[in-house]
């Protein structure tokens, strides 16, 4: 099974991350790949191949996914949930 390969972003869509990131982070937006591990989003896009489908989680310091002492820094988590909602509200302020 091959991986997933993200699409080029739309102006609108790198303008929507970057302020997103800026709003609730204070930093700018970081994008990284990891090869295709998130077998859903690639399903996705071939259902919706012309779909911009940003794809976004929540490591950083301390952050120890799936590992026994597994935790998650829920100030972390609460503002990189406004970080999609922001995206979503600036899709729908577009004019197409």
């Amino acid at each position: 099974m091959g991986g997933w390969g993200v699409t080029k972003q739309g102006t609108w869509l790198r303008q929507a991350v970057r302020n997103a990131s800026l709003a609730f982070f204070g930093e700018k937006a970081v994008h990284y790949g990891e090869g295709g591990s998130i077998d859903f989003v690639k399903a996705l896009s071939g259902v919706y191949p012309h779909a911009q489908i940003p794809a976004t989680g929540v490591p950083g310091l301390n952050f120890n996914a799936r590992s026994a002492g597994e935790s998650l820094n829920l100030d972390m988590a609460r503002r990189l949930t406004m970080c999609p909602a922001h995206v979503v509200a600036a899709h729908a302020r577009r004019r197409v």
